[in-house]
């Protein structure tokens, strides 16, 4: 699988996850629930989670290449945090 065919799914599953918990988030408020538990037991609030999901949702469909590409300086180098670590041991 090529790297473009995997930024594809990973584009796709995110938007399909944000989806699937805005409904979520808005299927519990019109039953009347105050929200839910997760895995550890923490509560979960509705507007909350519908909030963090459109943020994913956002970055999935506008800023994809933005969160794909290496971070540099202004002047655009890329730092190598790690290039001469193993001379120091």
């Amino acid at each position: 699988m090529n790297k473009s065919h995997r930024n594809k799914i990973g584009r796709i599953s995110l938007i399909l996850a944000s989806i699937f918990l805005i409904i979520l988030s808005v299927t519990n408020m019109m039953t009347g629930g105050l929200g839910w538990r997760n895995y550890w037991g923490g509560l979960l609030s509705p507007p909350f989670v519908i909030l963090i999901s459109l943020l994913l949702l956002y970055a999935a469909i506008f800023r994809w290449d933005k969160m794909q590409k290496k971070q540099g300086d202004k002047k655009g180098r890329i730092p190598d945090a790690f290039k001469d670590d193993w001379k120091k041991w």
